[in-house]
């Protein structure tokens, strides 16, 4: 017996590959795959070509794996050398250490080594974590084992393909990235589409946009309605603060804040422009203006006349209405009134006249909005006597006439001074040499006597050209010949020298007479003497 185990040793040490000829090699001897992929694990054997396989086993952490056709471990190996295993739709379970076992009719062997196999998820990460319009993120999709360098991966934006799908590694960078880039991502290794990584959120943040406002009111808003403004943002993350203002004029003031702001007792004081004020951790923005405006029938309606004067026949008048409405007036209406009956003249705020002779009476204008009406006050047109524009060539005629008519009177006027003047000149000259005569001689008389009485009957009888005067003298008489006139002169017992007196002031004032300008001379005619001297 001792010499049979010797003979046995002998042969196992010395026939050729009798004992490094058992063995078991693995292609790598780890690998990492994403779960739910496929995974191979390439594997040969070796044996003595004089034994024959009977079976093999692959175990994983000490527990033999079975083959079926419900399994998700294959065997593509056989019986002489190819020990592969592939493992279809990883789990996390399936993470481990395997190895492969062959045996023999008389003997087995099992690998001194085992196979490492790792099963990771994808998972995204993002860096930031928190990202602003304009800025750049990285997306990665990351594992707990390094998969092969080969490997292509491929990106989901909201399980859509991406526009970046495939990358040569495992990072997608969006730069500058934009509020369209917000949504869910993932990622998969190509080839395992089917088994995406889990999605993870990119919601990129921007300040308050597209900010508007409106009014819950609908129609028209009167004096004492209520009316609430509402303000509304896009804005990620969301609007925090609202705040209201009221523009008047130049003047902006903070009335209120909130997404809502309710106006009750509409008035002229709270009337007018209104925005809000967005405000999030990004930014904030204005809305544009909400004109909140209080609408009302036309009032204080009025019509006026231009020009006011000139009212004949012929001459042009416009009439003007204006009133104060809101919304603004947008009909306006003439009216005519004479005595009862109402005409209507036309519309619009001017009514142009171009008067005839029924265009006198009553005026009044309708000032009409989608509120309501009111009459004006009334005016009135009075059409006066004759024509605004009389032809041109009567005037010039009437004109002409008047200045030969004129110049006619004025040349009769003056031809008949100056015949008067001459008359008169004679006939007072006559005169008075005739009385200077008497009363040289009367003169004389006087020294004998106390005083002399002397009686000039001075008159014209209609239709007589002449008379007698003691001694002989004739003078003519003038044209003016409709007055008696009596003069009575009393010579008193005076001395010489005083009567010599007054004759030279009477042919004084006869020169002073003569000198002035356009005075007219009566024709003056001595009749009679009255017995010339009484002695």
């Amino acid at each position: 017996m001792h010499v049979v185990f010797t003979s046995l040793v002998l042969i196992l040490l010395f026939h050729p590959g009798s004992l490094d000829s058992w063995g078991v090699n693995y292609a790598t001897q780890s690998k990492c795959a994403p779960l739910g992929s496929t995974v191979d694990i390439g594997c040969s054997y070796t044996y003595p070509s004089y034994y024959t396989i009977k079976s093999t086993i692959w175990k994983r952490n000490y527990i033999s794996l079975y083959f079926n056709e419900y399994s998700r471990s294959i065997y593509l190996g056989d019986k002489y050398k190819n020990c592969t295993l592939m493992i279809k739709d990883l789990r996390y379970r399936d993470t481990g250490e395997y190895k492969f076992r062959f045996e023999t009719y008389s003997t087995g062997w099992t690998a001194q080594s085992a196979f490492k196999l790792y099963v990771t998820a994808l998972l995204v990460e993002m860096s930031p974590a928190t990202v602003t319009e304009g800025q750049s993120v990285t997306l990665t999709c990351s594992t707990t084992c390094r998969l092969s360098t080969n490997t292509t991966y491929t990106w989901y934006q909201n399980t859509q393909l991406v526009t970046r799908q495939h990358t040569t590694d495992n990072k997608l960078i969006l730069n500058p990235v934009s509020s369209g880039d917000s949504g869910t991502y993932s990622c998969a290794v190509k080839g395992h589409e089917t088994r995406p990584s889990p999605d993870v959120t990119l919601s990129v943040q921007y300040g308050p946009r597209n900010i508007s406002t409106s009014d819950s009111s609908s129609g028209y808003r009167v004096e004492g309605d209520s009316v609430t403004l509402i303000c509304s943002s896009d804005a990620n993350p969301p609007v925090h603060n609202y705040t209201w203002y009221r523009r008047s004029g130049d003047k902006t003031a903070q009335v209120a804040t909130g997404q809502k702001y309710s106006i009750t007792n509409l008035s002229s004081q709270t009337s007018g422009r209104y925005y809000c004020q967005a405000e999030n951790e990004v930014g904030d923005k204005n809305s544009s203006d909400l004109l909140v405006n209080i609408y009302y029938a036309p009032r204080n309606t009025s019509a006026t006349v231009t020009p006011s004067g000139n009212t004949v026949e012929g001459s042009s008048m416009t009439l003007t209405c204006s009133s104060d409405a809101s919304p603004p007036v947008s009909t306006y209406t003439w009216y005519k009134s004479s005595g009862t009956e109402t005409i209507l003249r036309g519309p619009g705020p001017h009514l142009n006249l171009t008067l005839a002779s029924g265009d006198g009476g009553v005026y009044h204008c309708e000032a009409l909005n989608e509120v309501g009406s009111q009459n004006s006050t009334v005016v009135e047109v009075i059409l006066r006597g004759g024509t605004a524009h009389p032809t041109v060539f009567p005037l010039i005629a009437v004109g002409v006439a008047l200045v030969v008519a004129l110049t006619l009177v004025t040349g009769i006027v003056c031809c008949r001074k100056r015949k008067k003047k001459a008359s008169t000149e004679v006939t007072q000259r006559t005169s008075d040499d005739g009385q200077m005569r008497l009363l040289r001689e009367g003169l004389q008389d006087t020294e004998e006597g106390d005083s002399i009485h002397v009686y000039d009957d001075i008159s014209a009888a209609a239709g007589t050209s002449d008379q007698a005067v003691s001694g002989g003298d004739r003078v003519d008489s003038g044209e003016n010949e409709d007055d008696v006139q009596y003069a009575s002169v009393q010579f008193k017992a005076k001395n010489k020298d005083a009567a010599v007196q007054d004759a030279t002031a009477m042919q004084s004032q006869k020169d002073e007479e003569e000198e002035e300008e356009d005075v007219e001379y009566a024709s003056v005619k001595f009749s009679s003497l009255s017995n010339a001297v009484n002695t």
